[in-house]
């Protein structure tokens, strides 16, 4: 069974590391980010696999 986790922060350096870390154990995310947040980063994220 895979594990559901949230995020937050997941576009500062830490949080971009922890969702990695997360995905290679195969746990499905969604992330909590600010309106103000770089658009890259979200699309990042979204390439990724995590939720927003």
């Amino acid at each position: 069974m895979k594990k559901s986790i949230l995020v937050a922060g997941p576009t500062g350096n830490l949080g971009m590391r922890i969702c990695r870390k997360l995905l290679n154990k195969e746990a499905i995310m969604t992330a909590i980010v600010r309106p103000t947040s770089n658009p890259q980063k979200i699309e990042v994220l979204s390439k990724m696999g995590v939720l927003i």
